[in-house]
């Protein structure tokens, strides 16, 4: 499953994610670059992109003029009655999600831990929350959103798998 969080662009009907590329020394914003990339499911629809050697993402560097509308979007959840953000975990078991909030109050009713500063967060199986879904704003890139785009979208929560269930009852 793929929680999405970050900056993402509708590109050649494809949403890709968009990431500032960094530079040695300062430059201005026209010259800046951006890599747009995906995993298009292990297999690149376009002659342009490049695969990254460490992880099956494929990649090209644009300017921000290349790029027609952009957006922001954070994945959230419900657990216990509480709004929390809900981030993918990649830790080779099927389904495992980190939540977290900065409310106190919510982070020490949900026996969260504190990993930074005013950010709490624990690990579970997506299956233990009550509902899942995206929020979607615009970037902060200055650009539209793109054409007929919802700012919210209700997520089909997977079932609990076998394979995490083996895995806690060894525990």
């Amino acid at each position: 499953m793929n929680l999405n969080t970050g900056t993402y662009t509708v590109y050649r009907t494809y949403h890709l994610l968009i990431n500032e590329e960094r530079t040695e020394v300062p430059i201005s914003e026209h010259e800046k670059k951006f890599m747009i990339s995906s995993n298009f499911n292990g297999e690149c629809p376009f002659e342009d992109f490049k695969k990254l050697a460490y992880e099956n993402v494929f990649c090209k560097s644009v300017f921000l003029n290349d790029l027609k509308n952009a957006y922001s979007v954070k994945t959230f959840g419900t657990y216990k009655n509480q709004k929390v953000q809900v981030f993918e975990l990649q830790i080779g078991i099927v389904g495992m999600i980190s939540i977290a909030t900065r409310d106190a109050k919510v982070g020490a009713s949900l026996k969260m831990i504190e990993v930074n500063v005013s950010w709490f967060m624990i690990d579970l199986h997506i299956s233990e929350l009550d509902k899942l879904w995206e929020e979607r704003s615009f970037s902060e890139y200055n650009l539209s959103m793109p054409e007929g785009m919802n700012e919210y979208e209700e997520i089909k929560i997977p079932p609990f798998s076998v394979a995490y269930q083996n895995i806690n009852n060894i525990r």
